[in-house]
């Protein structure tokens, strides 16, 4: 019976393509066997009702045995996360406007728990160049090295620089942290002669431009 389930959904894409086939269908097809208690397509539906959609699941770093699952299914999921957050890093694109932006590059936080800041350069007909990762430390900080950074910008292809990072709490709000580490950002780029473009703050589904405010930045770099 079990057997029956899981070919049918190849069956169904073979025959009607992959596109039309349900969430649970698919994650059937990459899941492919079920366990004694349940056929695949049942463990599908629970998981996909448990974590309320796939890219909630998708996006659950924690997946593990726990969810009855197996290690072996589990990390078939986390792979698939993994693959989707490092396709915007290999794709050549063009950027013509914050929001594309967003939509294109929120990817690369898919999955991610921690805090971490991602460098993009462009050229100046808005193609996509280079793109860099700077992971946060254990406790979600991101130490920056100024210096670093520097001979990254002054040597990297493109010629403007856009910034974004996410907050592990899912917030979009610019602390006075974020304010003053994007007027450093902001000076490096300069320094470099580069263009700064800007800096964001993403989360999965919305994203804010960093403003500064000058008496915030004037009082912490006083």
């Amino acid at each position: 019976m079990e057997l029956n389930q899981v070919v049918f959904p190849r069956e169904k894409a073979s025959k009607n393509g992959i596109d039309k086939l349900s969430d649970i269908e698919l994650l059937a097809l990459l899941l492919n066997t079920g366990t004694r208690y349940e056929n695949v397509l049942e463990m599908s539906g629970r998981l996909l009702n448990e974590k309320g959609s796939l890219m909630n699941m998708l996006s659950d770093d924690r997946m593990d045995n726990g969810h009855g699952i197996g290690l072996a299914k589990a990390y078939r999921i986390r792979a698939v996360s993994e693959i989707i957050r490092r396709l915007p890093h290999f794709l050549p694109t063009r950027i013509n406007n914050e929001r594309e932006f967003f939509l294109i590059f929120r990817w690369c936080f898919f999955g991610i728990c921690k805090e971490q800041m991602l460098i993009v350069t462009l050229d100046l007909g808005n193609m996509v160049k280079e793109t860099r990762v700077i992971v946060g430390n254990s406790n979600n900080e991101l130490e920056i090295d100024s210096r670093e950074l520097y001979e990254y910008l002054k040597t990297c292809e493109g010629k403007r620089v856009v910034f974004a990072h996410n907050h592990p709490s899912g917030s979009v709000e610019a602390s006075p942290i974020d304010m003053l580490s994007t007027e450093r950002l902001r000076r490096l780029v300069e320094k470099a002669e580069k263009i700064f473009e800007g800096s964001y703050i993403f989360s999965r589904d919305k994203f804010k431009r960093i403003k500064k405010d000058k008496k915030i930045v004037d009082m912490l770099m006083g």
